[in-house]
């Protein structure tokens, strides 16, 4: 009950911060309040879009269809349309529901201006599900492994990436110093979507072992995949069903 106060009033003193209104919506949500977790959502997206808060906005209908996902956040595309993590989400939701062309317009010009690996490896899993050529889907993989990491949560004090906000970070254990802010390049870890960009890599080659290939259930181990990696997975199992 205390961690759940604390929580609820760490966001009313910082509605816009990620992390308070992260644990204040989960607060409503084990208090079966989804209406007040969806109002500490909304007002924190309008704010800072972010995956956290899409995980969590998940979190309120775990059993709808994608369709009905899609329908639902319509609330939040509304508060910030032209924002990157919008545009993403809204993506990845799309390839959930298998509508690859629409997935591909959600992303847009961000590959004008924001082809981070992300952006780069929804585009390798949208021609995949397209039923493009091996050698296509390569080329955008190949770009993702050498693009720019995108935001994550960076220590400003050792410089670090963390795959979670804490209070502290998880290499220096400075506190409060994570900033979700772009990556270093030569940053590699399990939370910017490089694991899956292997699998994607792995699978497309012609020339890979069937042994050698690697379990998408094991990839998208909840507790090490990045929030975007079930969407991507999904264009795996819509190969062999291109869309017209």
């Amino acid at each position: 009950m205390e961690a759940r106060e604390a929580a609820i009033e760490a966001n009313r003193l910082s509605p816009d911060l990620v992390p308070a209104a992260v644990m204040a919506a989960r607060s409503y949500l084990d208090a079966e309040k989804p209406k007040y977790a969806l109002r500490v959502i909304k007002k924190a997206w309008q704010a800072q879009p972010h995956p956290d808060l899409a995980s969590i906005f998940a979190e309120l209908a775990p059993e709808e269809t994608p369709q009905q996902r899609l329908k639902r956040f319509s609330v939040l595309e509304k508060l910030a349309p032209a924002h990157s993590e919008t545009r993403l989400a809204l993506a990845e939701l799309h390839l959930y529901a298998e509508d690859f062309p629409a997935a591909k317009r959600a992303v847009g010009a961000l590959l004008e201006t924001e082809a981070d690996a992300r952006v780069l490896t929804i585009m390798a899993a949208i021609e995949r599900g397209q039923g493009s050529p091996d050698k296509v889907i390569r080329g955008w993989l190949t770009k993702a492994l050498a693009a720019q990491r995108g935001p994550r949560w960076v220590c400003d004090s050792c410089h670090g990436v963390n795959t979670v906000w804490s209070a502290t970070c998880q290499h220096c254990e400075a506190f409060d110093t994570l900033s979700w802010r772009p990556a270093p390049t030569e940053e590699l870890s399990t939370s910017n979507g490089l694991d899956m960009v292997q699998l994607l890599m792995a699978e497309a080659s012609p020339e890979a072992a069937e042994g050698d290939k690697l379990d998408p259930e094991k990839a998208l181990d909840v507790d090490t995949a990045p929030p975007e990696s079930a969407a991507i997975a999904l264009s795996e199992q819509t190969q062999e069903k291109p869309v017209n």
